[in-house]
This record gives C-alpha cells, structure tokens and sequence, in this order.
C-alpha cells in the first residue's frame, strides 16, 4: 500500500493553473534526446510531462497529431489513452464505494443480473498447465467487483470474444454490443479468485455499474466526480465515435516497407478505454496521488492495494493500477495500448515523480520512453539499472547487417510463444518477412547474426543457433515485455480429414469452416483472413492468429468429431459445435 503517500508534503492544489516548467537545459535536452526520432512534422510523435514535488517540471509535444494536415503535437493536444482508462474507472467505484452506495466486495450480480449464474469452467480435452486447473465443484464462487477490477474474475476478455465472432477493430464497436457478448458467455475461464488474467470486459461491466447505481451514463459519473474536480477540462469519456473532440490526435502505424498508414479506432464504449486527456491533464491526476483531493489518500491507497488469489498469494495488479517498484522505488503504474495510441503514466510516491507519455504510433515503446524520462531526471537516486541487451536500428553503434541466404533459412518457420500465440517466419525476396498474432507481416530486419527487428512493431527477436539446422527458437522483447518462441513440427494434415467441416458457436452467434487447401489446414471465416491451423497433435490444433492459438477437438462415446473448444491469450475453451 502507499503507505509513503500519507507522509507526503501536501503540493499546490490540482486545479491551479498549470506552472511553466522548471527543468534545467541539460535535463531538457536529454529528455528531448529521448523523443528525438519523432520530432519531426512528417512524423506521428508523444507527449510528455514530468510532474516533480507537486509542480510541473517538464512538458513537451513531439511530431504530428494529424499527419495529413502537419498538426504538431503540443502539451494540450488530446489522446486517446486506451487502459490508461482503467484507473479512472475504479476511482468511480471506490467514490461510490465512499458514499456508502456499494462496495468492493458485492457480488457482481448484485448490480449486473444479467450475468448468467455460471458454472465451474469446463477443461478442454487432452488441456494442461493453467488451462486444465478448473473447479470441479458443483457452482464456482461469486464473482465480486473486486474480482472485476483486479482481473481475477475468469470472465472472458471482450476484445478477444469479439475477434473470435467475426468483428473487426475497425468495426464500430458500442457498450452494448459488449455487453451483449459478455452476458452471452455461459462459462468462465476459471473459477473466480483462482488466477490472474487481463480481461477488459470486467472494466466494462464496472461502468456499468457505476452508471446504475448512480443513475446516470458513466461519463457524467467521471466527469462530475473526478474531471471537473481536478480541474482537467480536456478529458472526457468518449462513448460516441461521432463526437467532434477540437486538437485531437489521430492513430497510425508504421506501413511495410516504410511510410505510416492510418490504424483505424471506431470504439463508443467505456470502462475498460475510451479515455481522451491530454498530459496537461495527466499532470492534474498525477499530483492527485500525491494530494488526494479527489477521494482523499484513503482513497489513493485502495487503488494501489493489490489483489490477492483464493489461494492466499499477492499479485501485482490492485484497482485498476499497476503496483510494482522500478529500479528499486515503488512504482505505481499503468500502460495502454490500443489501435495506434500507446500510453503510459508512472508514479513514484517516495520520490514524489510523476511520468505521463501519450503517443499516436502503434510502434512507440511508451513505457520505455517513460522509464527513460524517470531515468534522466532522477536516475542518480535509483538502484542500478539493468544492462539493456541489443541496440537500436539505424544507429550508429548497431546498424543493421546483411546475412547469408543460408542462415536465414535457419529461422524460417512457425513458432509458439509461451502465451500460446504463434509467430511464423518466412521468406520474402532476399530477406524474412514474420506474421505476428495480430495478423500483421513485416519484414525482419537483422541487427545482427541472432538478432532482428520487427520492423512494423519494433519488436526484438533474438534466435538460438544451432549452426547449419533450423533455428530451435527465440526471446522476443517488445514494449518492455519478454516472451519466448519455440520451434513447432506440425503433423501432415494428409491424416486430419476427420476434423474438415463446419462449426457453430451459440455463445459468439458465429462458425467457422475447417478446410484443407494443398497441405495447408486452415480455418475460414466470412469476416477474417483465413487463419493457418498447424496439428500438434491429432486432436490439438495452433493457430496463428491471437484470438485463435489453440482448437481442441472433442469427440462423442464412438470417437466420431463433435466440436471444439477455441482458446486465444485471454479466452479459453469456448465451445464450438460440429453441424
């Protein structure tokens, strides 16, 4: 808990005007030196803001809002700042809370009949690890609202359940579609309070929530509650895509083979994302956590408490917040991604250092240019950092390098990552060319023998070698995270005829038709690219997009095929029946 929080000095308050910044040139210099590749006007770009000792230290806009119109991005310039939301979300709830009108731990149905009275969770065949620990009990626990917020309610992600029935992220997607699918689901992915797994839809519902119980739309709930109070008179929940919102930022992505394109966003839901501020605002709620004017620290320190497991252990996710330490300070945090906006706000209660960068590049490491400000600013005062391995493309301390045909067949091929998605590498020209679980190519650009660059995400994959064989697999790094990817040896699909056919899902209201084309086994839906299936066994199937890692077969008493179970990174086992 923030426990440094009560002790604080008290700063100015969070509704006075916005100070000039105080940062020394040299500070200046090597915090612009951190957004140097994007301050440019044909470039998207971020924002920043420091908040130090309750004031602000240091602000700045980098490259363009609008690329078509060369709009620079400045302090006051508005982002859509995906699950940065979720903050904003439990601070509704634990007002709410605070006025007596409902708590942490009521039951979800309580507010949310709509919710079926679920089941324990169904394992799916031949299913191991995480995926095969389910209650066997007759019922599963009530799901609370604590549960929503701290991911541990097994309710399935909405995002996922989404792409798996067929939508699209460019599609307009509104609450209630959401909440249709999420009331839809009749099974969990386990047992509430057993593990931890992000999962937007709980974020959605506890908006729901705070719009019934206070009886009017959650973004006047926000807006009455904690924006107009903080003074943070650009920020809005945007539930309605066709809302004029003046100086906003526009969201792209790095295109193969260079340039940007347009990464489209056509979100009118809330909750879980949808928040638009600037970091001028950003500043005003972070000095919050310092002052508590809105929900007093009590408040603050409930957001930051974590969530604990049935089986008594602590994770790191509390209300809607990160809580976690960074070079040896506690940090409080959260990042958010979503179409081409990437976010994320960092505070240092023991340091009194608050961190907001907002960025409009599906590309942009956010997180690691925030980590990169504190770094600058009071990197001195911190434990030692951890050596950075790899470098940066273009640089010149690392460019890139040309490699030999024969070695990059070696890393030609499919890979499972240890969250269940595949990444599979390919030839293209005179180079590679890798297919991510978003379903997105881009050329991979070596860095070194071992080492290449994702060029469309500016992921890192770094290879084992086993000299003149296949590659057995990689580590990726992206955004500050770290996966592994394991060469996989697929089954000839010549054996798998008993699995051709169409299959109907009641809870998505969609189906998919398994076929085979040449040697390829794939999975074909009217409204998605075709999705490459490799067997890994006879009846267990990967597939290659991130909503569709894994299809276990199931079969009837005389082991004819009766259906599957489909499962992505946050949705498992949903059922799917053979017609």
């Amino acid at each position: 808990m923030l426990a440094a929080l009560a002790d604080a000095p008290t700063a100015a308050r969070a509704t006075s005007p916005v100070p000039a910044s105080t940062a020394e040139p040299d500070v200046r210099r090597d915090i612009d030196a951190v957004f140097a590749a994007w301050d440019h006007w044909d470039t998207p770009g971020a924002a920043v803001v420091v908040l130090r000792d309750g004031e602000v230290f240091y602000q700045r806009g980098y490259g363009s809002a609008q690329l078509e119109y060369a709009i620079p991005i400045t302090p006051s310039t508005v982002f859509h700042v995906a699950s940065v939301s979720k903050q904003f979300t439990c601070m509704t709830i634990e007002l709410l809370a605070r006025d007596g009108k409902l708590s942490w731990d009521d039951e979800a149905h309580r507010y949310l009949p709509e919710l079926p009275d679920y089941g324990a969770p169904s394992p799916a065949p031949g299913s191991s690890g995480a995926e095969g620990v389910v209650d066997t009990t007759p019922g599963a626990p009530p799901i609370t609202l604590r549960h929503l917020a701290n991911h541990t309610s097994g309710i399935r992600d909405q995002w996922e359940l989404l792409m798996m029935g067929g939508w699209r992220f460019d599609d307009v997607i509104t609450r209630e579609h959401i909440l249709r699918m999420v009331f839809r689901q009749r099974e969990l992915n386990f047992a509430p309070g057993a593990e931890h797994l992000y999962s937007n839809s709980g974020y959605s519902l506890l908006a729901e929530v705070a719009a019934r119980v206070a009886g009017k739309p959650f973004r006047e709930v926000a807006a009455e509650r904690i924006f107009r109070p903080l003074g943070m008179s650009r920020t809005r929940v945007h539930d309605d895509l066709e809302e004029i919102v003046p100086g906003r930022a526009y969201s792209y992505a790095p295109r193969d083979g260079g340039g940007y394109r347009n990464s489209v966003l056509s979100y009118s839901n809330d909750g879980a994302t949808s928040l638009f501020t600037t970091v001028e605002d950003m500043a005003r709620w972070l000095r919050n956590f310092e002052t508590g004017e809105v929900g007093g620290k009590a408040a603050i320190e409930s957001l930051a408490t974590r969530g604990v497991l049935s089986s008594g252990k602590t994770i790191d996710y509390a209300l809607g917040l990160a809580n976690g330490t960074y070079r040896g300070a506690r940090a409080i945090s959260h990042a958010g991604s979503d179409a081409g906006f990437r976010s994320m706000m960092i505070w240092l209660p023991e340091h009194r250092l608050g961190v907001a960068v907002l960025a409009n590049l599906a590309s942009f490491d956010a997180g690691g240019a925030a980590q990169s400000v504190i770094d600058v600013v009071i990197g001195d005062r911190l434990a030692p950092a951890p050596a950075a391995p790899g470098g940066k493309v273009g640089t010149a301390a690392h460019p890139p390098v040309e490699l030999p045909s024969t070695l990059l067949d070696e890393y030609v091929g499919a890979y499972q990552l240890d969250i269940g998605a595949l990444v599979t590498i390919a030839r293209r020209d005179s180079g590679l060319v890798a297919r991510d679980p978003m379903g997105e190519s881009s050329a991979l650009v070596p860095l070194s023998q071992t080492e290449l660059l994702m060029q469309a995400n500016g992921a890192i994959l770094t290879f084992d070698r086993v000299a003149g064989k296949p590659s057995p697999g990689f580590k990726v790094r992206l955004g500050g995270q770290s996966f592994t990817g394991k060469r996989i040896e697929p089954l000839p699909t010549a054996g798998l005829t008993d699995l051709l056919g169409d299959y109907w899902s009641d809870e998505l209201m969609t189906g998919y038709r398994l076929l085979r084309e040449g040697d390829r086994l794939i999975a074909r839906h009217a409204r998605h690219p075709d999705v490459e299936l490799y067997a890994l066994a006879v009846d267990t199937l990967a597939g290659d997009v991130w909503w569709f890692t894994r299809a276990a077969i199931t079969r009837d008493a005389t082991g004819r095929v009766d259906g599957l179970r489909l499962s992505g990174n946050r949705v498992r086992n949903v059922r799917f029946v053979r017609r």
